[in-house]
């Protein structure tokens, strides 16, 4: 927002924030306390929601503030919740709120998600530019019901916004993390509210009844929400009058809890003269810990940097006229300085700063482009206006229908893994828990063979998202938010290529592919076949890249058979890429251990040695030499074989040599030496404790000694041990359950008994 910017005509008048005069003098003594204090906000969940969907959590379809206002209180919740020095405060009677807001923020991307969907599916269809199509009838009353809604999520402000929440709920929001606050707050809940508070509650509840007739319709809910707030109000009392009382020193400054709502009823709340009896006294005088919006606006802008009353009235009144002079140096767009005798200069200078601000918040600017948007809104309420104006909209972004309805879908999945970590877990627990990465599909779960790794990529800016992919995989095999973040920025760096590109590329959709793939929810196997399987109809290279990738999509969603016979095609067409090996192998693995596939399995004619042979051929056709990818795969494949060779021993799978088994552990041993395996190599540990474990049992005990016998259950209870707390897989926990059974005959107490809670 440039300082010479004018509002849109349409828009509602802009508001700079209205503060009686005794106020601003208050907040100027506020301040200076303030700079002496280490001062934490607590919020009203209902500030998080104005922060993250100014327009509206669900449907922005009206809208009563101008851009202005918007951009003023964005600048002041950003304070909040991301540039202050303490994080913002959830106070325990907004708990059961502040899920019942996560539940709103998930329905609502979810709906838009939906609809947005239907409707670029229907841009897609050519036949819309010739004549209407009475099929999209339906369509077209959603689109007019839901046109502002629909804009929104075009614009990007559902998805700026939905991501901003998760984000401030995951890394900024904190519940009261001092011992010494929460004892405090524990106390004050022992209390009964005083008389004070419950004569405020009553009279704020027939306040609303008097001035929106809404709240009369819905009473019950008008005295929950008033009933939270003056607990919530009570209790901050009640803390922070404890917090003044407290000695100050230099090694224990003085603490304060502020509370930050800007919602009518609290306001009311805080003009009451009883509720002054309830403020704490700092340096003798009374202090208020209410703060609006409008109060922390005037601070950021004003600075108070003069203590002067006069000042400080002078400054007010210039707040209340808007700001800037008319001939101010600082409205025009000019490299010159000019030299100008004014005292306001480096106030307004402040203020301009703090302004140009807003343009980096993201979801300003949208708002600001969603603005522009919604007064072209067709005049004449056709399903072919509409689809012209939608049509447009996607040609200024730069983008295609086709695209819209894809990133929609990555969105949603993004936004529904964040809610497992987010909205799923406990806030009172001591964090997010990890989820399995490499869960829910086949067996295969090795961090270089769950996706496939090897696409051959020339585009530098392709390889730069590959490899942020890469690394976010190459993190542990339970993934946290620390982990996330590194997909998140792979996602970021896709969409920025996404915006000039538009799916013309075909890197660009191996990219999307890998995306998808990279989600621990399935749902982004089926979103990644479709795409690969569209592609087939190429011809040249590139038609290699899809089929490479729907032999590792087609085993990961279980169609092993259909998996192993893309990969036998396509080992007849390209007999030197040793992918094609690979993906057969570990096809026919994980065909023979997924029970329900075991009979087609053996119908097919298939056996262990011919999943070793091709894996072995994908080895011998790897050139580790070339690049650290080939290398990690061969490394996989020698890993593949050493457990192919000992993990079964009936005549179905048809394959037991030990012998081999250890030579390629060893092999693996000598280009991944064992203390590099932690911690992104669990699988490797654990081929190494079923090679410990039937060397030992070749030996025929009880022919070989006591002491050599536990020397190698020991060892391979150690192994699998660090497998397990790695990753918990169950084909671990057959290994371990066996150790115990022959451990307990040579009286071991081993470490996967503490591990299984087996006694």
């Amino acid at each position: 927002m440039s300082p010479h910017s004018k509002p849109h005509p349409s828009m509602p008048a802009p508001r700079r924030p209205v503060l009686r005069r005794e106020r601003f003098y208050q907040l100027q003594r506020d301040s200076l306390v303030e700079d002496k204090a280490l001062v934490h906000y607590a919020i009203d969940p209902g500030e998080l929601m104005d922060y993250c969907f100014p327009l509206g959590p669900k449907t922005p379809s009206t809208v009563s503030r101008g851009l202005d206002q918007i951009a003023d209180d964005q600048l002041s919740l950003y304070k909040v919740f991301e540039s202050h020095s303490t994080k913002p405060v959830l106070l325990p009677v907004y708990a059961d709120e502040f899920r019942s807001v996560e539940r709103i923020v998930r329905s609502g991307i979810a709906n838009a998600a939906d609809q947005s969907q239907q409707l670029a599916q229907v841009l897609k269809d050519p036949r819309l530019t010739v004549v209407p199509i009475e099929a999209h009838a339906e369509l077209l009353r959603k689109v007019e019901d839901n046109f502002s809604l629909l804009l929104a999520v075009f614009n990007g402000i559902q998805l700026i916004g939905a991501n901003r929440f998760m984000d401030v709920a995951r890394r900024r929001l904190i519940e009261l993390d001092d011992p010494s606050l929460r004892e405090l707050w524990a106390l004050s809940e022992s209390y009964s509210p005083s008389n004070d508070i419950t004569a405020i509650r009553d009279k704020t509840v027939q306040y609303m009844l008097s001035i929106d007739n809404k709240h009369v319709q819905d009473k019950e809910y008008l005295e929950t929400t008033v009933e939270r707030d003056v607990l919530a109000i009570d209790h901050l009392a009640f803390l922070n009058r404890a917090l003044a009382s407290q000695p100050v020193t230099a090694r224990s400054p003085r603490r304060l809890v502020l509370y930050v709502s800007s919602a009518r009823r609290t306001r009311f709340m805080f003009r009451q003269e009883q509720l002054l009896d309830l403020f704490p006294r700092v340096d003798g005088e009374v202090f208020s810990f209410y703060r609006s919006r409008e109060d922390i606006f005037v601070q950021m802008v004003s600075g108070f940097d003069h203590g002067s009353q006069g000042f400080v009235a002078d400054v007010f009144e210039r707040l209340a006229k808007g700001g800037r002079c008319d001939d101010c140096p600082l409205r025009i767009d000019t490299n010159e300085v000019k030299e100008i005798d004014c005292q306001w200069l480096n106030f307004c200078r402040s203020f301009t700063v703090k302004e140009g601000a807003i343009e980096n918040l993201g979801l300003y600017r949208a708002i600001s482009d969603y603005w522009s948007a919604k007064e072209s809104r067709p005049k004449n309420p056709t399903q072919a206006a509409y689809i012209e104006f939608f049509r447009n909209l996607m040609k200024q972004g730069k983008v295609t229908a086709a695209v819209v309805g894809r990133r929609i879908t990555l969105t949603r999945f993004l936004l529904t893994t964040q809610s497992e970590f987010v909205l799923g877990n406990d806030r009172k627990s001591a964090g997010p828990k990890p989820i399995p990465l490499r869960e829910n599909r086949d067996e295969i779960t090795s961090v270089d063979l769950y996706l496939p790794i090897a696409p051959r990529l020339t585009d530098v800016q392709y390889r730069r998202s590959f490899d942020s992919i890469i690394q976010y995989y190459h993190s542990s095999p339970l993934l946290t938010w620390n982990d996330w973040g590194a997909f998140e920025k792979s996602y970021r760096d896709y969409l920025d290529i996404d915006a000039d590109d538009g799916g013309k590329s075909l890197e660009h959709e191996i990219i999307f592919c890998l995306l998808y793939l990279a989600f621990p929810r399935n749902e982004g196997d089926e979103e990644a076949w479709e795409l690969a399987q569209s592609k087939l109809e190429i011809s040249g290279g590139w038609r290699t890249e899809f089929e490479y990738l729907l032999v590792w999509i087609d085993r990961r969603r279980r169609h092993f058979e259909q998996a192993y016979d893309r990969a036998s095609e396509a080992i007849v067409n390209y007999r030197g890429d040793p992918r094609f090996f690979h993906g057969r192998g570990l096809a026919n693995f994980a065909w023979y251990t997924e029970p329900e596939g075991r009979d087609s399995w053996q119908r097919k004619g298939l056996s262990g040695q011919q999943a070793i042979q091709d894996v072995a051929r994908a080895i011998e056709l790897y050139h580790p030499e070339d690049s650290e990818i080939q290398k990690r795969l061969v490394a996989a494949a020698r890993c593949n074989v050493a457990y192919f060779c000992v993990f079964d021993r009936s005549t179905a799978w048809g394959v037991y040599d030990v012998g081999r088994g250890r030579r390629e552990i060893d092999l693996l041993k000598d280009m991944l030496p064992e203390d590099a395996w932690y911690p992104l190599y669990p699988e490797y540990y654990a081929a190494e404790a079923w090679v410990c474990f039937e060397e030992w049992l070749v030996c025929a005990p009880p022919a070989v000694k006591r002491a050599n016998a536990v020397e190698a259950i020991s060892k391979s209870d150690a192994a699998i041990c660090k497998a397990w707390r790695l990753f918990p897989k169950t084909s671990f926990e057959v290994l371990m359950r066996r150790l115990i059974a022959e451990g307990e005959k040579l009286g071991l107490k081993l470490e996967s008994q503490t591990l299984l809670g087996v006694r």
